[in-house]
């Protein structure tokens, strides 16, 4: 026995000792003393109950279920509610903003130019629109070393437009007079005497009937007719031309999808000294769109038909888009193909040196593929970039008619040319105070038969931009770049390129608005001084401006 049970063991008999005892006092009988050494306190442990856990339960096997049968009293309780009248509510407009029916504006500048424009327009109308337009610029503009290049613009269009409760008729109307002289000769070499020997004098008579549908039901077959006609006539040389185009659009809907049509005919009548042609083209386009979630399609086919060729030719019209983030960002890609008719206008309006005698032919952009991206950055920042290849065969290149004693007036070679596009370009707009656009192209041409694609720039570049200080003042700013191009030259018999230097083009413009009916203005075009040339021996206006007011009655 350990030492610390022993001590527990003699303090245990002690205790019952004397409790035994507890009745004899009466005895007297003394007892004997024990000493107890107590090592450690005593701890009382009590031990966790074990409970029984036996609850009654009743095994029933019947199971009772009831059948409960409804029927309805088809009986309806007559109600009855009268709401109570409330009064029209009284909403009280802005007042309308005063329109002017007429805005003149008028303007001097350097080599004697003079600008002038008038607008007039009906006021408001929920019946038809109308009104016409003039407007002249000229200017006596001449270089050094080279001929008389004085021009003057004369233009007057008319236009009327009547509403119905689903169609718009609308029916315009002009007169275009163009006066120019072919100034590009050399004056040491070539001494004229009467400036009229350059001149040119195209005059234009145009007009047209539109007549298009505005259905608020997208099943029915909503259209657009519009048969247009044009005479231009170049008086000096007695080269005419007339023109009636025919264009019209069908289209409807089908299961949420876009089904269009259109049918396009085009009647040409060339009169020159050489004698009159004339030929008629036909373009019949169907294609429909597709609309889904995160992407859109437009499939089609473009079919022409020309009494030149007396055959048909069929191209795509494809393009498919896929959007990303809502829009975020755009990824497209397709491809098309066309015909275009070089008329005598068509190439004229490109380059008003051109001679009345030209061969005119049809260009067959047999196909033009493309891609790109697409998106805006923010709700104010858009932006696209693509790339794409088109193979046109008879492309229309202008080349100087060396026949000619001054060498000024130009003719047309057609060529084969593959041609490789990049491009790209940036908008930025905010709260209609600022908007700049940035944009830029990058071509590469491959002709076939020709040394270069004449004057056709391989690089394009412009930024404008548009500032309003406090409906005030109004900030215009443009700057251009246009890369070096090439122009035929002959030396001793052998055709080569030319290079034409590249140059920058920066014009400004400000803008001061008194009020609604008063604005002045000043224009500054070139502000560089630059000498460069578009046309080979065709020197472009260097530094000019334009001071002019703006008035409203």
């Amino acid at each position: 026995m350990s030492r610390q049970n022993k001590h527990i063991y003699i303090a245990v008999v002690v205790a019952m000792a004397m409790f035994g005892c507890s009745n004899l006092t009466a005895q007297q009988k003394p007892f004997d003393t024990i000493e107890v050494n107590v090592i450690t306190r005593y701890k009382p442990t009590i031990h966790d109950a074990v409970k029984l856990d036996n609850n009654p339960a009743v095994a029933d096997t019947v199971h009772l279920e009831r059948n409960v049968k409804y029927d309805l009293v088809n009986t309806q309780y007559p109600t009855s509610y009268i709401p109570p009248q409330i009064s029209a509510l009284q909403i009280k407009g802005e007042p309308l903003e005063t329109l002017y029916h007429s805005f003149l504006n008028a303007g001097i500048g350097n080599y004697n130019t003079l600008y002038g424009e008038y607008f007039f327009n009906s006021l408001r109308s929920n019946n038809m629109d109308y009104g016409f337009h003039l407007n002249h610029l000229s200017s006596d503009f001449t270089t050094n070393n080279y001929g008389y290049s004085a021009y003057a613009f004369n233009d007057i269009e008319a236009y009327g437009e009547r509403f119905f409760a689903q169609h718009t008729l609308t029916a315009d109307a002009g007169f275009e007079n163009h006066i120019l002289h072919d100034y590009g000769y050399n004056t040491a070499e070539n001494m004229i005497i009467d400036n009229n020997t350059t001149r040119e004098n195209f005059d234009l008579y145009d007009g047209s009937l539109d007549y298009a549908s505005s259905y608020k039901d997208s099943s029915r077959v909503g259209h657009d007719i519009k048969l247009k006609y044009y005479n231009l006539d170049n008086t000096i040389y007695n080269a005419s031309e007339n023109n009636v185009n025919a264009d019209m659009k069908f289209f409807t809907y089908f299961n949420q999808q876009r089904i269009d049509l259109k049918v396009h005919v085009n009647y040409f009548d060339d009169n020159n000294e050489l004698g009159s042609s004339s030929n008629t083209d036909i373009l019949f386009n169907p294609y429909f769109s597709t609309y889904e979630t995160h992407w859109d399609a437009h499939l089609g086919a473009n079919v022409y038909y020309n009494t030149i060729d007396k055959k048909a030719n069929v191209y795509p019209d494809l393009l498919a888009r896929y959007h990303i983030a809502q829009d975020v960002v755009m990824i497209y890609a397709g491809i098309d193909g066309n015909e275009t008719f070089n008329s005598y206008k068509l190439l004229s309006d490109a380059n008003p040196f051109v001679q009345d005698t030209m061969k005119l032919n049809y260009t067959y952009t047999q196909y033009h593929v493309y891609g790109g991206i697409t998106g805006s950055i923010t709700p104010k920042l858009t932006y696209n970039l693509s790339g794409g290849q088109s193979l046109i065969k008879n492309m229309p290149l202008f080349i100087t008619d060396t026949l000619e004693q001054l060498r000024n007036r130009f003719t047309v070679v057609y060529d084969n040319v593959t041609v490789t596009n990049m491009h790209g370009d940036l908008d930025y707009k905010w709260r209609n105070k600022l908007s700049i656009i940035l944009a830029g192209d990058y071509n590469i041409y491959s002709p076939t038969n020709q040394l270069k694609a004449w004057y056709n720039p391989a690089l394009k570049m412009s930024a404008t931009g548009k500032y309003t200080i406090n409906d005030k003042y109004i900030l215009k700013a443009e700057f251009f770049v246009v890369g070096s191009q090439y122009a035929p030259q002959m030396i001793d018999g052998v055709m080569t390129a030319k290079t034409l230097a590249g140059y920058p083009d920066l014009n400004l413009g400000i803008e001061y608005k008194y009020n609604k009916v008063f604005t002045a203005f000043l224009n500054l075009n070139n502000i560089a001084n630059v000498a460069y040339y578009a046309w080979d021996n065709y020197e472009m206006e260097r530094f000019n401006l334009l001071i002019g007011i703006r008035l409203g009655f």
